[in-house]
């Protein structure tokens, strides 16, 4: 048997909502600076701005010890926080930025990017083993579909400016 649901409540209803519209404004206010900035420049602007107040408030990562040196465990760790930003500040953002001065909408950009969870279970699935039940596959479609079809180029949508682009 299951639970009573309940009620949501109203401050958390209200931060969902300034979650979601933050969300919305952000590829608005990418697009915008996009007319200002290179696309890679723009990007590592936009992670600088981020990770400098995460400096002076968040500390430094706990590494649990494997049996070899202090250093070489903090190399490693240092590593990983390394990688993860490379990955998702230059590779991703840098491609996602660079798509959309090319042309591709802040909307459709949005949706694209959603993809990133069909990448992330199927890696999941490839390198850790791990099994996707039915309820987890069922979000999969959204954004396949999403990016499924090209986005006009920024030239096509100067010329049409009733385009729904």
């Amino acid at each position: 048997m299951h639970p009573a649901p309940t009620r949501l409540a109203p401050s958390h209803l209200a931060l969902a909502v300034l979650v979601a519209a933050v969300w919305g404004v952000n590829f608005v206010v990418i697009e915008i600076g996009l007319d200002h900035f290179p696309p890679l420049l723009f990007s590592a602007l936009r992670f600088l701005v981020a990770a400098l107040p995460a400096v002076f408030f968040v500390g430094r990562p706990k590494v649990a010890r494997d049996g070899g040196s202090p250093a070489r465990t903090a190399r490693r760790a240092w590593g990983g926080i390394v990688g993860v930003g490379l990955v998702l500040g230059v590779a991703k953002f840098g491609l996602l930025f660079t798509g959309m001065d090319l042309g591709a909408p802040a909307g459709l950009s949005s949706l694209v990017l959603q993809a990133q969870a069909v990448f992330t279970a199927l890696f999941a699935f490839a390198v850790l083993g791990e099994r996707p039940g039915g309820s987890r596959c069922s979000g999969w479609p959204s954004p396949s579909r999403a990016s499924a079809s090209p986005p006009p180029t920024r030239a096509a949508r100067a010329r049409s400016p009733a385009s729904p682009w």
